[in-house]
């Protein structure tokens, strides 16, 4: 009687009908149980939880650390809390060349900034999530860029920001970035022109989220002209100290829209309209119970102050009716 073949004798056959070996087989299938180095604290094939202080942040990383906040954070803060862990992992790879820590964060530097914050604020145990990789840094580039599209806490002007130097450092052409990426050459255009909105001017924005890819060319469109340009980033002082005199009295801080507002309006070619001379007054020049400030075919427009004698108003309206009424038509 023929001796059942076992899954891997029969793959292994069919392997060798079709010219493979059936060492192929066997190779795929081990490598698909094989672990990594320090199974104590792996948490699937590729990812692992590492005291943070092995981390380092990228240079090249989107985020700007010093804008981040337990504010800001409160909602991953809350989550991790809940969870009792970091439940989404960061991606990291091993640094190769002799310095501070083990691995480099190329993106996940917010929840990276919560683990420390929790570990500092009686919650010791909290560890840092990380998937590794070896990466080339373009590679990273387009790795952090893919998590960051859909990201609603990333900026876009710190996306901005990564796209001028990634296409500095890793591309010919905007066309070539547009092809790697595909992110269309019209969107890398506005992200460039958001990078170079004047630090003075961000800061006047109480989150970065709030510039946006709309505003950033129009403000870096107007800054060409230096009166423009001058005028801009002193009234962006002005919102900078406005925003900061709110938020020590714990009032609400202006919105990106009234920011974007401001700074235009304080570029605008619009002259005030002065208040058009009075045609004729009726009673003491110096407090009149009513002006005749404009008239044209058809009425006539008058203004009669709060408070006035009603009396004196009246005589004075029955005047002016007398003098123009007929002649405007009225």
């Amino acid at each position: 009687m023929a001796k059942k073949k076992s899954f891997l004798d029969a793959a292994g056959d069919a392997e060798t009908l079709s010219g493979l070996q059936p060492t192929v087989s066997r190779t795929v299938l081990n490598e698909r149980n094989r672990g990594i180095e320090d199974s104590q604290k792996v948490v699937s094939t590729k990812q692992m939880l590492v005291d943070p202080e092995e981390c380092v942040i990228w240079e090249s990383h989107n985020r700007i650390w010093d804008r981040l906040t337990e504010e800001n954070c409160r909602d991953l803060l809350d989550g991790m809390i809940a969870a009792g862990r970091q439940t989404e992992a960061a991606l990291v790879r091993p640094i190769k060349k002799k310095g501070p820590g083990r691995f480099e964060i190329i993106f996940g530097a917010r929840r990276f900034w919560c683990v420390k914050w929790l570990r500092e604020h009686n919650y010791p145990e909290f560890q840092y999530l990380v998937q590794i990789e070896d990466l080339t840094d373009e590679e990273a580039f387009r790795r952090g860029d893919q998590e960051n599209r859909t990201g609603k806490d990333i900026s876009a002007y710190e996306r901005g920001l990564e796209f001028a130097k990634a296409l500095k450092s890793y591309y010919a052409s905007q066309s070539e970035m547009a092809d790697r990426t595909r992110v269309s050459e019209a969107k890398i255009s506005r992200y460039i022109a958001l990078s170079k909105v004047p630090v003075e001017i961000v800061n006047a924005y109480a989150e970065l989220n709030q510039l946006t890819l709309v505003q950033g060319p129009k403000i870096v469109s107007a800054m060409k002209v230096k009166t423009k340009a001058n005028a801009m980033l002193q009234e962006a002082s002005r919102i900078h100290a406005h925003q900061h005199a709110l938020r020590a009295d714990n009032k609400p801080l202006l919105s990106g829209p009234e920011v974007f507002k401001r700074l235009m309006d304080s570029i605008s070619n619009k002259k005030q309209r002065s208040k058009p001379a009075p045609l004729e007054t009726y009673g003491n020049a110096s407090s009149p119970v009513l002006t005749l400030t404009n008239k044209n075919q058809s009425c006539l427009l008058i203004q009669v102050p709060l408070g006035v004698d009603k009396s004196e108003a009246m005589q004075a309206f029955s005047s002016c009716l007398d003098t123009h009424g007929s002649k405007s038509g009225a």
